[in-house]
């Protein structure tokens, strides 16, 4: 008697299946690498080193600089910021006025250091007038701090995040959100270690990765903080210059 032969499907069924499993064993094993295609760290001793030298978390720099160009280093906006930090041609020469770099010139942000290093002190000096308060810092870096203290001292916003709808400019308010999403993102993802340079490495943190719900949780705590709370990017002096006005301040960046 013959034997009945197994129709296609039946074989099929089992090597779709097995194609699954490998595919997904394959994802599983490989997702420390693959995950940084999509949060890289580009420049990293660059980054690490201008923006410890000025007080802030480089990962908070990674995650804007994502948002801001993509890591592109050419990148261009409408409104004519340039380089990794999209910074604006008068705020970048102020900042190198402020930081005594001398023949500065707009040229120079498409190169990543003097990009870099600007954005970093600009980031760092907001950080200092908004007292670490990530929101506002994100929105004065995009909107530009004049508006920033407007919003505050009529009261058409009160610097949380819970209220960043009431933000009156729709780009600033997607900015924020975006940005501090990036940054809790980073902070998921990466494992801060401090060598003995007394510089920051790090590695991918999978404990982190595997255990908390996206958009639930940071990387070295339970959620991104809204103010700067570390002493190591706290503890700076005030510029000896006023803040109270625009133009003694600094320039608007948005």
């Amino acid at each position: 008697m013959p034997r009945p032969q197994m129709r296609n499907t039946q074989l099929r069924f089992p090597l779709v299946m097995w194609f699954f499993v490998i595919m997904t064993m394959i994802i599983i094993l490989t997702f420390p690498r693959w995950i940084t295609i999509f949060y890289p760290m580009p420049h990293q001793d660059l980054v690490v080193s201008y923006a410890e030298n000025y007080d802030i978390d480089p990962l908070l720099v990674f995650s804007l600089i994502k948002v801001e160009s993509r890591f592109s280093t050419v990148a261009t906006s409408s409104s004519g910021a340039q380089g990794l930090m999209q910074l604006m041609p008068d705020t970048a020469r102020w900042a190198a006025n402020q930081l005594r770099i001398e023949e500065f010139d707009d040229t120079k942000l498409v190169d990543p250091e003097t990009n870099i290093k600007l954005g970093c002190w600009y980031i760092s000096d907001l950080s200092r007038e908004f007292d670490g308060r990530l929101p506002l810092v994100i929105a004065a870096y995009n909107a530009g701090r004049g508006n920033v203290r407007e919003w505050l001292l009529v009261g058409i916003w009160d610097g949380t995040l819970e209220n960043v709808q009431k933000v009156p400019f729709p780009e600033t308010r997607n900015h924020i959100r975006k940005v501090l999403n990036e940054y809790e993102i980073y902070r998921m993802i990466y494992k801060t270690h401090d060598d003995s340079s007394d510089h920051r490495s790090y590695s991918i943190n999978l404990r982190h990765i595997f255990t908390k719900k996206w958009g639930q949780g940071g990387g070295e705590g339970d959620h991104y903080q809204e103010e700067l709370s570390d002493s190591r990017y706290r503890n700076i002096s005030r510029l000896p210059y006023s803040v109270d006005h625009i133009h003694s301040g600094g320039p608007d960046h948005g």
